[in-house]
């Protein structure tokens, strides 16, 4: 899900936290490493997971797909 807030200046995305993903959304944004001036992380609030989880979207969505990807353990 992306979010653009042009009056702002401002654009958020979800990624999965790792360095690597957000270096690659970083270089797809701004391939020139000109454009963005600033990054800031921010985790998902309790409010976040409950209006993600009971917006009327979710209770027409199948289990499967709403249930979250599990990542592999790297042993």
């Amino acid at each position: 899900m992306v979010h653009l807030d042009p009056a702002a200046r401002t654009g958020g995305v979800a990624t999965d936290g790792s360095a690597a993903q957000v270096r690659a959304l970083l270089d797809q944004a701004d391939p020139g490493r000109d454009l963005v001036a600033s990054v800031a992380g921010r985790g998902a609030t309790l409010d976040d997971v409950f209006f993600t989880l009971t917006a009327p979207a979710a209770a027409a969505a199948p289990a499967a797909a709403a249930a979250p990807a599990q990542e592999a353990a790297h042993v």
